[in-house]
């Protein structure tokens, strides 16, 4: 028995596996045989000197750091060149018929095999599995005639010569044909380790390899003294490698050119889905996935919902934030795909992981890769609405924005695909951009995008923040200072954790080879401890950044809900929606239907009763309809009035985006309002309000930002009673106004701001401050 030194030839270190799991002890000779001559021979190393029996049959050749020992069996019989003049022959051995079970049956072309004295075929299949096993992780060109070669050796060919006295059997030697193919597929693995190997070796005299047999003069036995006993070579029908260590997956000749099978040896590959995370690992992770995706959608949907059905006009700024929540949707949608199956990443059969083919997995990925390049984009828009609000203009042309984010986004998303670079790998375990020797594609289409609209993101945050310092030190309003800082927070966070993300994914790409060197330990852990599971195991390293960048990227969606909508600044949004103040109307028309219902019906009770009651009843109120309809819009007034009211005492003291709107043109007016201590009555729509005295005349007007500081006294007015304040600022230019009003003591006051062809936008304002004071 020679040992072989084995490590996959790939470049990769590899701890070894010694010939202890064989139970063969390094640099120890291993009695096999009992009793009876015979020599070792072996075309890596001679013999010792003094071997002159099967007992030294076996030699160990020392470990080298990083690869394995494989033992190959070879004949024992000792050869010389054509024509052996002086065989040693093994009395007691036997010829027998190969057991059926054994794994070297498909590389025999033969059945009757030799078994030598004190030996038997159990022990023989015994160390010839252990070597098979661990040869089924060679190298492909070095793996098919290594394991031949083995079986050859260890169940060589009983050759029974007749009329000898007493009986003799010979096996067969192997062919140097064989050798040789060895020798081509594992020269280069042996020279890379030192290890010398040739097929023109020859013990005592004898070829170790004849071309085509030996001859041998058996005349001292009574037999003949020209007998030629034929070499062998492997089967020329032998099957296909069927088995495969525990641990790995089989996988048929005709399914191997999958470009996401991983092969650890020559028809094994590593099984899908493959177990790499520690029970503690498994408990946590789906639970945390399936609460963040359904938080995520739900903070999305509201968000989407709100942009779109409550605003009266809806804004670039809130286009962008549209956008945004309809790509967090797409983002949550592909992780809702991968939920729907046990092992998303698991193609057909037990080897095969997912390929863009999967009609699953190339919907997830496109949802994934277009959803998180928008979420990341628009993020960009939102960072620069929110720049170009603090320099008093607003985007121009933000169509084109619009269709050249999608489009582009939609373009990157695609790239991949019409590559067939789209597939599951095991590092990742959902459907995205294959790695490959330069990670090109992810990094053209995904990594540099994203690294570059951060930039810009890092950009803009920068200069709004020196834009709001500069309006700070002029205008001390500590809530514009609070609002403007939460969203530049906001900001840097989503640009901390893209970083973390970006990091993280180039970080896992270049752990792939480290994942696939685990697993290649663990299945040789397998092998050394003879398929006991208890002494081996795999998790993979990185969990809790693997589940940090879950947790941070896959909540965007609720970040977006908290930054954008949860914001005090967003009742101004609701409490001027027509849609909403509709609503409210007809729930306020409804309920006072049924009261007016309720006062009929008591009022039919009251006509039934005695005469006497009834002139007592008429004599304290009537009863005539025309009663009953202005009392009806008596209530329905002193409703309105009662909801305006409170409607304007939620706009103290908070930001108000005005709209100001004019069949020419259309110009957004954003307006900080600090301690408006009025009674607004405003309403979009005067034939819902019969009360609703603002008029708002204001034509050809660009984007303005006025800051009103209002120190009112108890709303009064310097000026005597039913004073009428007019203020009319006509081509007014320069970017910021500051107005501050001061009144006091006086009652009635009605102030009307007519402004025409503003270039800054004023505000009409019909305030009535008291109705009675």
């Amino acid at each position: 028995m020679i040992l072989l030194h084995y490590s996959r030839y790939d470049g990769v270190s590899r701890d070894s596996l010694f010939v202890e799991s064989l139970g063969i002890k390094k640099n120890k000779k291993v009695k096999i045989y009992d009793e009876g001559e015979g020599r070792g021979s072996s075309p890596l190393a001679p013999p010792p000197s003094n071997a002159r029996t099967n007992k030294d049959m076996f030699m160990c050749i020392p470990s080298l750091r990083g690869g394995y020992l494989f033992a190959v069996l070879f004949s024992s019989t000792t050869l010389a060149q054509d024509v052996v003049t002086d065989p040693i022959i093994d009395f007691g051995a036997r010829c027998e018929v190969i057991n059926p079970a054994s794994q070297c049956v498909p590389y025999l072309n033969y059945t009757n095999v030799f078994i030598g004295n004190g030996t038997n075929q159990t022990y023989i299949e015994q160390i010839t599995s252990d070597v098979l096993y661990q040869l089924l992780l060679a190298p492909t060109e070095c793996q098919v005639p290594a394991i031949s070669l083995t079986c050859l050796g260890a169940y060589r060919q009983c050759n029974s010569i007749e009329h000898s006295t007493p009986q003799i059997n010979i096996a067969s030697p192997i062919c140097y044909s064989q050798c040789d193919k060895t020798y081509q597929g594992c020269h280069a693995f042996f020279e890379t380790f030192g290890i010398p190997f040739s097929c023109d070796g020859t013990t005592n005299g004898t070829v170790d390899f004849p071309v085509i047999g030996l001859q041998y003069n058996f005349s001292q036995y009574n037999a003949s003294s020209d007998v030629v006993i034929p070499c062998n070579i492997e089967s020329t029908t032998n099957a296909n490698i069927t088995d495969c260590p525990l641990g790995l997956q089989y996988v048929p000749e005709d399914k191997r050119d999958d470009k996401l099978i991983n092969f650890i040896s020559e028809g094994c590959a590593i099984p899908c889905p493959f177990r790499a995370l520690s029970d503690k690992e498994y408990d946590i992770t789906p639970p945390t996935k399936a609460v963040i995706r359904y938080l995520s959608l739900i903070a999305s949907s509201i968000l989407l919902i709100v942009y779109v059905v409550v605003p009266n006009v809806i804004t670039p700024r809130m286009e962008c934030i549209i956008y945004y929540s309809l790509a967090s949707i797409l983002f949550t949608a592909s992780s809702f795909i991968e939920s729907s199956e046990d092992h998303f990443e698991c193609g057909d059969g037990l080897y095969r992981y997912k390929y863009q083919s999967d009609v699953s997995c190339g919907i997830s990925y496109f949802l994934f890769q277009f959803g998180a390049l928008n979420i990341i984009f628009w993020w960009g828009m939102i960072a620069y609405d929110f720049y170009v609000t603090t320099q008093i203009k607003s985007i121009a042309n933000f169509w084109r924005f619009r269709i050249g984010l999608w489009s582009t986004s939609a373009l990157l998303a695609a790239i991949p695909l019409m590559g067939g670079q789209v597939g599951a790998q095991i590092s990742t375990g959902n459907c995205w951009i294959l790695t490959n020797d330069t990670q090109l594609w992810q990094y053209l289409t995904f990594l540099v995008p994203v690294w570059i609209v951060l930039l810009v993101i890092t950009f803009f945050m920068m200069a709004s923040l020196l834009k709001v310092y500069k309006f700070y030190k002029v205008v001390k309003d500590k809530n514009l200072l609070f609002f403007n800082i939460k969203m530049i927070l906001v900001l840097l966070y989503v640009v901390l954790i893209s970083i973390f993300l970006l990091f993280y994914m180039v970080y896992l790409n270049g752990r792939k080879h480290i994942y696939l060197d685990i697993i290649s330990d663990y299945i040789k852990c397998i092998v050394a401890n003879k398929n006991d599971l208890t002494k081996c195991s795999v998790v993979f390293p990185d969990f809790e950044v693997r589940y940090v960048c879950t947790i941070t990227f896959g909540s965007l969606g609720v970040l977006g809900f908290i930054s954008l909508l949860v914001d005090t600044g967003n009742k101004q949004l609701f409490v001027t929606s027509s849609k909403i103040i509709y609503v409210i109307n007809k729930f306020l028309a409804f309920k006072q239907s049924l009261t007016n219902s309720s006062t009929t019906s008591s009022i039919s009770t009251g006509s039934s009763k005695s005469p006497a009651s009834a002139s007592s009843a008429k004599n304290t109120a009537p009863s005539s309809p025309s009663w009953l309809q202005a009392s009806k819009q008596n209530k329905l007034q002193q409703n309105r009035q009662s909801m305006n009211i409170n409607i304007s005492k939620i706009l103290n003291q908070q930001r108000v985006n005005y709209i100001s709107t004019s069949e020419s043109n259309q110009n957004i007016h954003q307006i900080e309002m600090d301690q408006l201590d009025i009674n607004n009555n405003n309403n979009n729509n005067a034939s819902d309000d019969p009360n609703n005295n603002n008029n708002n005349n204001n034509n050809n007007n660009e984007l303005g930002n006025i800051i009103l500081n209002n120190n009112d006294d108890n709303n009064n007015n310097n000026n005597n009673t039913d004073n009428n304040n007019n203020n009319s600022n006509n081509n007014n230019s320069g970017n910021h106004e500051i107005i501050n009003n001061n009144n006091n003591d006086n009652t009635n006051n009605n102030n009307n701001n007519n402004n025409n062809n503003n270039i800054n936008g004023d505000i009409n304002n019909n305030n009535n401050s008291n109705i009675d004071n």
